[in-house]
């Protein structure tokens, strides 16, 4: 039996990764990034607001094109071994923190299936919170998003096989 390790990123890797400056308020997000916002129709303009802040401040874990890969090495494995490859890189990711903060605390609805992340939450503030969470441990693993395939603040998802409401 092969012994992975499980332990999650720590505060000191979360919270000292360094990110590019934000794009400044009044400036324009790029394009991918202003219609992943646009995507979410159901939030109200406040909440666009709050969730595009967030944006700005995290635009350095989105992919630039679709030749951007990110930081993390690429590892080498058999096809047949690269779905759980896939699966311990992001149960890492995602594995609760010992000392949670507002900065790590993704709590406790969250569910990662190979690449796909799904976090639920109680109201916009609690979910905006996680959503930054998960963007400082994106970053302090080294991986990066693609905007068109990211939804935010869906009443209703499509998560492997199933509808989450």
């Amino acid at each position: 039996m092969v012994s992975h390790d499980t332990t999650p990123f720590s505060d000191a890797e979360i919270n000292t990764v360094p990110s590019l400056p934000e794009i400044k308020e009044g400036e324009p997000l790029p394009k991918d990034l202003q219609e992943l916002v646009d995507r979410c129709t159901q939030l109200s303009e406040t909440e666009k607001q709050e969730l595009t802040k967030v944006i700005r401040k995290h635009h350095d874990i989105f992919a630039k094109d679709n030749t951007t890969f990110g930081k993390c090495p690429w590892i080498k494995f058999r096809i047949d071994t690269a779905p759980g490859a896939c699966q311990y890189i992001t149960d890492r990711v995602i594995t609760p923190a010992k000392d949670k903060t507002p900065e790590n605390d993704l709590g406790e609805t969250v569910s990662v299936y190979l690449d796909d992340i799904c976090i639920g939450g109680d109201d916009f503030t609690q979910m905006l919170q996680r959503l930054e969470a998960l963007f400082n441990r994106i970053r302090a693993a080294g991986f990066l998003l693609k905007a068109k395939k990211c939804e935010l603040f869906q009443p209703e998802v499509s998560y492997p096989g199933h509808i989450l409401s």
